[in-house]
This record gives C-alpha cells, sequence and structure tokens, in this order.
C-alpha cells in the first residue's frame, strides 16, 4: 500500500487509475479501505488477519439480518408474522452456517460481498424504522 488513502478514490480494485482504458471499472473504495485497516492491524499484508476479519464480517452479517427480520421487516413481508423472533432467530442462524457462504468468507476477495451485504441489510432496517415511525402518512 505505498499510495496513500485517497488514491482509493482514483483507483479501481486492482490499483488502476479508473479512467484508464486498461481498467476493469471494479470501484470498491471501501473494500480498499477495509484491506487497509487489515494491513495497520497486522503491520503488513496478512491473510491470517484478513481471514479473521472476513469471519468477523461474516457474523456482522449475520446479527444485521437477525436484527431486521426481528423487527419484521415490511420489506421483506414479515413485519405481520407472530412467531417472528423464532423465524428470524432459525434464519439468521441458516444463513450463518450455510456452506453457500464459504467463498465470500475464505476467499480474502469476497471481502466485497460481506460489506455489500452489511450496507445493504442496514438499509432495509433504517428505510423500514423510518416507515414505522411515518406510518401515519398512509
Amino acid at each position: 500500500f505505498k499510495s496513500g488513502w485517497a488514491d482509493m478514490l482514483v483507483h479501481d480494485f486492482r490499483g488502476q487509475d479508473i479512467t484508464s482504458t486498461s481498467s476493469h471499472k471494479s470501484y470498491r473504495p471501501i473494500t480498499i479501505a477495509s484491506f487497509r485497516i487489515d494491513a495497520l492491524l497486522a503491520g503488513g499484508l496478512s491473510p491470517r488477519v484478513a481471514h479473521v476479519m472476513n469471519t468477523l464480517l461474516h457474523a456482522l452479517c449475520s446479527v444485521a439480518l437477525l436484527l431486521v427480520l426481528s423487527q419484521g421487516s415490511l420489506v421483506l413481508g414479515t413485519s405481520e408474522l407472530r412467531s417472528r423472533g423464532v423465524m428470524a432467530t432459525v434464519a439468521a442462524m441458516l444463513f450463518a452456517v450455510h456452506p453457500v457462504h464459504t467463498e465470500a468468507v475464505t476467499g480474502v476477495v469476497g471481502r466485497a460481498e460481506l460489506i455489500c451485504f452489511v450496507w445493504s441489510v442496514l438499509a432495509v432496517y433504517v428505510y423500514d424504522a423510518a416507515v414505522r415511525k411515518h406510518q401515519h402518512w398512509r
């Protein structure tokens, strides 16, 4: 990571100038920032730290999903379910241990998927909270 933090904003995922014709246009500055944080924590590049961070991010994904499902998501259609606490817990646990997530968690480049999931689920949570707060508009 010889370039500065601001360079994340003008380079693609592989470090090429985003405006270059040879760039694959994969723009992921938050993912790159998380890799830089890994390097700061480890004092350099460390696969072990990257894997631990991916595992922690997957745990955060599971907790975020539990949070959205247990409150009853208007977006996901679970707001009227009576046993949604139990169903939310079971769904989040299945999500946490399902083998389909293996590649995103064990592969360091899967970090982008984990970060995307966390932000997406939190967006649903915030949207649902805003709709609940202003339901009198309907």
